[in-house]
């Protein structure tokens, strides 16, 4: 089974993109091309996986990675696997 089929696009990208920053869902909704429910639907998962933190600001849900240097290295390991198939 190939690494990134176990997360998908979608969330690799966010984690990506969060890793530089915190942000909100719609700003990350803009990013990846994606509807605003979707990237909700991706961004609790991740949470629920324990990869994020979700604080909701007024009509705003802020996101940030938990633990951005376990999850760098798990992103760079991924790649690497992803090399080897």
């Amino acid at each position: 089974m190939r690494f990134f089929k176990i997360l998908s696009e979608t969330k690799v990208g966010i984690l990506e993109r969060l890793l530089h920053d915190e942000a909100c869902c719609s700003n990350l909704s803009e990013c990846l091309g994606k509807d605003v429910s979707t990237v909700s639907r991706h961004l609790h998962e991740l949470e629920e996986a324990g990869l994020l933190s979700l604080e909701r600001d007024g009509k705003h849900l802020r996101c940030r990675v938990k633990q951005p240097e376990k999850l760098r290295k798990l992103l760079a390991l991924g790649k690497e696997l992803e090399k080897g198939v």
